[in-house]
């Protein structure tokens, strides 16, 4: 992402992954239910054909389900004092 994103240190704010050179989110819309099957399908594909170029980081602005304690780990660090 460079600029202003890399200016400040990672354990300055809340907004970690300054390193990263991208930021993505993938977003599958649709309104007809039985497009439900195709559309969710459609953006698992994608994601994991993005899969092995991410940090496996994740910002959390970004929806989380119920990911677990390890993807809330990835968002905030290992040392954010999650319990």
């Amino acid at each position: 992402m460079g600029g202003a994103v890399r200016r400040i240190g990672e354990d300055e704010t809340a907004v970690s992954h300054r390193d990263a050179s991208y930021n993505a989110i993938i977003v599958g819309m649709w309104a007809e239910p039985a497009e439900d099957e195709r559309t969710i399908g459609w953006v698992r594909q994608l994601w994991e054909a993005l899969r092995p170029f991410s940090s496996g980081g994740v910002y959390v602005n970004y929806q989380m389900g119920d990911e677990g304690e390890d993807r809330l780990r990835a968002a905030y660090g290992t040392d954010s004092g999650l319990r």
